[in-house]
């Protein structure tokens, strides 16, 4: 039941982003960002976190406008913790819902590529990727939840490798 609810908050969030954000251009949504005060880094890093579990979600326009507004540092500080968020709640979506799941959110090219990387991921790939794999980063996060990696070990690595690369 639980799983449900958050499933369904992050829908409707989600669906916000999607639909309402996106009709903005770059300048637009950086007003917008500017005029929500202390809620404009919530956005952001909701944005973010958005982005990283729906895979055709494009994060790029809100990294830009928040890059205008608070300076890359912010920036990255956001986006560290949205990615942080964002790696657990895709991990747990795998791990408790699985494969069926992971295609209805991320796609079938994510799971795809979940599938492929799944059987090799151990702690070195894991660390290589939350290194160099950006691109790769809610395809990881899915992979992990589909193993037997354990969510402190799988948060821990996550949390200190892509620390590395975010600063």
């Amino acid at each position: 039941m639980k799983i449900i609810k958050v499933f369904f908050v992050i829908s409707i969030i989600i669906a916000i982003f999607k639909f309402i954000l996106p009709i903005f251009s770059a300048s637009e949504l950086r007003g917008i960002i500017e005029r929500m005060g202390i809620w404009g880094p919530i956005i952001v890093i909701l944005y973010c976190v958005a982005a990283h579990v729906i895979a055709p979600l494009v994060g790029s326009p809100i990294f830009l406008a928040s890059i205008a507004i608070y300076g890359l540092e912010q920036t990255a500080i956001y986006y560290y913790i949205a990615s942080l968020i964002s790696a657990t709640i895709n991990f747990y979506i795998s791990r408790k819902l699985g494969r069926p799941w992971v295609k209805k959110i991320g796609g079938k090219k994510v799971l795809n590529q979940a599938n492929k990387i799944m059987d090799k991921l151990g702690d070195k790939i894991l660390i290589f990727c939350r290194l160099f794999g950006w691109s790769l980063f809610d395809v990881i996060s899915y992979a992990a939840g589909l193993t037997k990696i354990s969510f402190k070990r799988y948060f821990l690595i996550t949390a200190t490798f892509s620390l590395i690369p975010t600063f």
